[in-house]
């Protein structure tokens, strides 16, 4: 009699959303200030968002620098994506959206972009509520 297996593997997609909201922006007066967000879990990973208002030195401070850093001490492939939410309309109001291709982050890695926005197309993006 013959032998006959089978299998199958679905893959699936995990999604979720953070919302990093920096109360007392204009505040910020450092250019070499960092704000890291709270530890969030998607897709069984911890994760964190670093906000550089005065962005890193890639940025040459003119520009804001937003990054993704996984928190763990695994491999993980990922999409992301940023964006300014204008607080005047929370439902609709993305602005300013920036998507990340896919990445392989390494354990303990971020990823994301240097020159997210301008810190003058910030001031005019009406997302800064102080």
């Amino acid at each position: 009699m013959e032998n006959v297996t089978a299998s199958t593997h679905r893959l699936s997609t995990i999604t979720g959303v953070h919302l990093f909201k920096i109360a007392g922006h204009s505040l910020i007066k450092r250019a070499d200030f960092m704000i890291e967000s709270n530890l969030f879990r998607v897709g069984g990973h911890n994760w964190a968002i670093q906000y550089y208002p005065y962005g890193t030195k890639e940025a040459a401070r003119q520009h804001t620098s937003v990054f993704l850093h996984l928190k763990d001490a695994s491999e993980v492939r990922a999409n992301f994506s940023f964006c300014l939410q204008d607080p005047a309309l929370p439902s609709t109001g993305e602005k300013l959206k920036r998507n990340c291709a896919t990445h392989d982050f390494k354990p303990c890695s971020g990823w994301g972009f240097a020159k997210f926005v301008s810190i003058n197309d910030l001031a005019a993006s009406g997302c800064l509520a102080s």
